[in-house]
């Protein structure tokens, strides 16, 4: 039966990527076959020919690419813990706010424009993106950073 399987994925132009015992049933060996497609069209045409087969089952399929964003691609994970809601305050609103316009202060006093183009421009406009808006930290930034490195920080005044 496997042979009859591979040879009829082949001969409708799949390319088998994998190919895995799942389970061993009395009488039945259930397998998962990893098969490249040339696209959604191939594919289903590729399910349909296998679900013709005399002896094999199609118990489910799936697009690869399909699975590979399920539950999103991108995670962000906090460096410090937040445990309670008053971990919670004091790194987000109303904690930001407060280090947001505490930079706003304090931040053409002790940086070199210089140094904070090349090194703190792009940590600071990646921690503070969720309140520039509300502190005008953003307008802040913008002002001592440079148009260029202004662009790779994400530092984008919106009035």
């Amino acid at each position: 039966m496997l042979g009859q399987l591979t040879s009829a994925i082949g001969g409708l132009g799949g390319d088998i990527r994998g190919l895995d015992i799942v389970r061993v049933d009395r009488g039945a060996i259930v397998r998962d076959v990893t098969v490249l497609a040339a696209d959604e069209d191939h594919a289903q045409q590729l399910v349909e020919m296998m679900k013709s087969l005399a002896g094999v089952e199609v118990l489910d399929y799936s697009d690869r690419t399909f699975l590979a964003h399920l539950g999103g691609k991108i995670e962000v994970v906090p460096r410090t813990p937040i445990r309670t809601r008053e971990d919670l305050s004091m790194v987000y609103t109303p904690g930001v706010a407060r280090i947001s316009m505490a930079i706003d202060d304090l931040l053409p006093e002790y940086i070199i424009p210089s140094v904070f183009n090349r090194a703190v421009a792009p940590a600071v406009a990646a921690a503070v993106a969720g309140e520039a808006a509300s502190s005008g930290l953003a307008h802040a930034l913008a002002d001592l950073v440079d148009p260029l490195h202004a662009g790779e920080a994400g530092i984008h005044p919106t009035g």
